[in-house]
């Protein structure tokens, strides 16, 4: 599934980068990553990425079975991270989750949108089903890249989040279904 890596691709503003699986070679890499995205982000990830032990850990160990991490290189520094995490057992191993982060300096050239459609190639490539992300309803930009890619709202809880204020925001909950690959008709 992962030999089709390195994929290059050109951003809206003609930028090159390079999309492949993260390895254990990326651990400092990843970590100087995460401390360029700004505070007021790194409050809505699942992990404390500011845990610089924690972060060199994902590359070290990582799991290829439990989560597929897939990071955007551009001359040679990690500008996005995109993870597929998903179960090989139970009753929603037809299904995985997805998380995107991207670095502030290349949000609004399509990265996000690129890396996104890579996980969806990736996840229908391994027979997933549907796709999940959690996002939160004040994360507009991101609402919208899922959107185009035809997510759909399927939930949302209430005032789940606070963002660093105080102020409470909703966890918009995004599915979407996947089709099978040609081959399968």
């Amino acid at each position: 599934m992962l030999e089709e890596y390195p994929k290059d691709m050109v951003l809206k503003d003609g930028s090159r980068v390079t999309l492949r699986p993260l390895e254990p070679a990326d651990a400092e890499q990843l970590v100087a990553f995460f401390q360029r995205v700004p505070v007021e982000d790194r409050w809505y990830l699942r992990h404390d990425v500011s845990d610089t032990s924690l972060v060199r850990r994902w590359a070290l160990e990582v799991d290829y079975e439990r989560v597929i991490p897939i990071v955007a290189l551009r001359e040679g520094e990690i500008i996005g991270d995109a993870t597929l995490h998903r179960r090989r057992h139970g009753s929603s191993r037809h299904v995985g989750k997805v998380r995107i982060v991207i670095d502030p300096r290349y949000r609004a050239k399509r990265l996000g949108t690129w890396m996104l459609l890579d996980l969806v190639q990736l996840a229908t490539s391994l027979g997933l089903e549907k796709l999940v992300a959690e996002i939160a309803s004040n994360e507009t930009a991101a609402l919208k890249a899922f959107r185009r890619l035809d997510f759909v709202r399927e939930g949302v809880i209430p005032e789940l989040h606070k963002d660093l204020s105080g102020q409470e925001c909703d966890l918009v909950i995004m599915v979407k279904n996947l089709a099978p690959t040609w081959t399968d008709f």
